[in-house]
């Protein structure tokens, strides 16, 4: 897989709750600053149409659903546009589970990225296939951007800049660290004028007599002209990338996600991604890796 130019064209998935308007605000800056072309989409839930149906026709249901979600589409794309970016709403109003349709909305559609946001409240939380985010990081087919939506109060807002979101990103490499990923990286931070630190989190002592992969990975980086250092600690890789990343202020954190084949394994039993997608405060950045 090799990616295309990073921020060209992201996509933005909508569910209209609280999180729709700070989330939209947010992807209208990032639009705005890098000169992005912003796609909206809505997908209505199937599991509220077939708790609708019971048996009957729902038809006009659908129908009611598919026009009033364009028409909230188009209001957000009119606020965008009202600010200066480059925004249009994907045509089709699609029913089925959103993370599949927003994966197959992002390939079909060319998209650059996906930016989306994880409530940080709510059972949700505790449920460990719950998350449309989560299922979504495993399944978009083009780099995912996940921001923290939190409450303060009665105000729901995203965590982070969208002017400062790529100042500093964390890359998190380990031994199947793939070239594409490195490369989007390494494109990302020249776009954006990043700096990058590269973190490799060492878990077994036997890891330190090999760690020539990380000099590779910084040498291909810094070859970009682009600033780069590098930081080798021991430790669950979760809980100390998101220590780094808060001792050296970093923007977001950029991670790869494993081959297909381990997706539900780690979806199940736990991995560092999924544990940066539920903990990590900062943006995380998911790279689908180039054999996915």
């Amino acid at each position: 897989m090799v990616h295309q130019d990073p921020l060209t064209r992201i996509l933005l998935p909508l569910d209209f709750s609280r999180v729709s308007e700070p989330l939209l605000d947010f992807a209208t800056k990032l639009a705005i600053k890098y000169s992005s072309e912003l796609l909206l989409v809505h997908v209505i839930e199937e599991s509220i149409v077939e708790h609708v149906a019971a048996g009957y026709d729902v038809t006009g249901f659908v129908e009611e659903l598919e026009e009033k979600a364009r028409a909230k589409l188009e209001q957000y794309a009119d606020k965008a546009r009202s600010q200066g970016a480059r925004a249009r709403v994907y045509e089709n109003m699609v029913v089925g589970d959103p993370a599949a349709v927003i994966a197959n909305i992002a390939s079909e559609e060319g998209a650059s990225e996906i930016l989306t946001a994880s409530k940080g409240w709510g059972i949700r939380r505790l449920i460990p296939l719950g998350s449309t985010v989560r299922l979504l990081a495993a399944l978009s087919p083009v780099p995912l951007i996940r921001l923290k939506a939190v409450k303060e109060g009665e105000e729901v807002k995203v965590l982070g800049s969208p002017e400062e979101v790529f100042s500093h990103i964390l890359v998190a490499v380990d031994t199947t660290v793939t070239s594409a990923t490195v490369e989007y990286a390494a494109s990302l931070a020249a776009k954006t004028r990043a700096r990058i630190t590269v973190v490799h989190v060492i878990e077994n002592r036997g890891e330190a007599d090999d760690l020539k992969f990380v000099d590779e990975v910084v040498s291909e980086i810094s070859s970009r002209g682009i600033e780069v250092s590098r930081v080798i600690v021991s430790g669950k890789p979760y809980k100390r990338i998101i220590e780094v990343s808060s001792q050296l202020e970093a923007s977001s954190i950029l991670v790869e996600r494993r081959v297909m084949s381990h997706v539900l394994r780690e979806l199940l039993l736990g991995s560092t991604l999924v544990n940066l997608l539920n903990k990590a405060s900062k943006p995380v950045i998911v790279v689908p890796s180039q054999q996915s």
